[in-house]
């Protein structure tokens, strides 16, 4: 495998207690209509964060989900 990846300019990380809750405003400022999360399997099916990510963005801001081995979040079995 071979290819490029450009990395790009980091304004700033938000990290901590009450940061999903500061995502909605910051993709607002971001002028940000739709967000892609990106993510292993075992985030996705021992966690629940990424179903607290769709949640808090609600469907006033939807999100796609691409997982580093291709499976869509529709077909992971619920994390306990």
């Amino acid at each position: 495998m071979e290819g490029d990846y450009f990395f790009l300019p980091l304004e700033h990380v938000i990290f901590g207690a009450g940061s999903l809750e500061r995502l909605p405003g910051e993709l607002e400022r971001l002028k940000v209509l739709r967000a892609l999360i990106i993510t292993g399997p075992s985030l996705a099916t021992k966690t629940g964060i990424v179903r607290k990510v769709e949640e808090t963005l609600g469907a006033a801001r939807r999100c796609s989900l691409a997982e580093m081995d291709g499976r869509r979040i529709s077909d992971l079995p619920t994390p306990n």
